[in-house]
């Protein structure tokens, strides 16, 4: 419970796929490391509804994409964030004293 609450609060409480929709689940990408997941590599917040939608992909021949994606979407919306707050901090030193 405390690894899927860590992973919930990294990511704001919200979907690595779709992240306008709040996460609810985190999903265990393997479970070669459980007790001791980590956020990306074990496990990513999902919403409730695309936690079913990957259920039923892990069922089919994409099974080995899934977890690849998953990663990098995760990635990719944790950069987008940290660039766009590190934009903001930038613009306010420069435009302090203005």
């Amino acid at each position: 419970m405390r690894r899927r609450a860590l992973c919930l609060f990294l990511w704001l409480r919200r979907d690595c796929v779709l992240p306008l929709l709040p996460a609810h689940h985190a999903d265990h990408l393997h479970y070669r490391n459980l007790g001791h997941e980590l956020p990306v590599r074990d496990i990513v917040p999902l919403h409730c509804k695309m936690h079913n939608v990957v259920g039923a992909i892990r069922k089919t021949p994409l099974r080995p994409l899934l977890t690849l994606y998953l990663r990098l979407s995760y990635l990719a919306w944790i950069g987008v964030e940290v660039y766009a707050v590190w934009w903001v901090v930038q613009w306010v030193i420069n435009h302090r004293g203005a």
